[in-house]
């Protein structure tokens, strides 16, 4: 550890941000902390599905069909997009699709993940 200290004394952190070892060390565990985050097994699967939930609720209370959804965005099949809205096969739309999807329904992409 004392050689890391050298190093950033050396290297004019020390001097420029004036921090002292202890210091250093607590910063270091706090970033440490930050960086070590765990994610339970399902946590962004219920992500994904719940954003896709919300689109199929926003897209029925519209009106719009998921083949029309689907070729207003781009996608060339509706059984594909059926595939994406039902998070089927873990597929799940990305940020290209959830920007076009809230054009075409005329929602801020917020709205999907509320």
């Amino acid at each position: 550890m004392k050689e890391l200290f050298y190093i950033l004394y050396k290297n004019s952190i020390y001097r420029v941000f004036k921090i002292n070892l202890a210091l250093f060390l607590k910063l270091k565990k706090v970033l440490k902390t930050m960086l070590n985050v765990e994610f339970k097994s399902d946590e962004v699967s219920d992500f994904h599905l719940k954003i896709s939930q919300n689109i199929k609720r926003i897209r029925k209370q519209a009106g719009i069909t998921q083949l029309n959804l689907a070729v207003g965005i781009g996608i060339n099949s509706s059984g594909s997009y059926s595939d994406y809205e039902n998070y089927k096969n873990s597929k799940k739309f990305n940020l290209d699709h959830l920007y076009k999807i809230a054009k075409v329904l005329e929602v801020d992409v917020c709205e999907f993940f509320i």
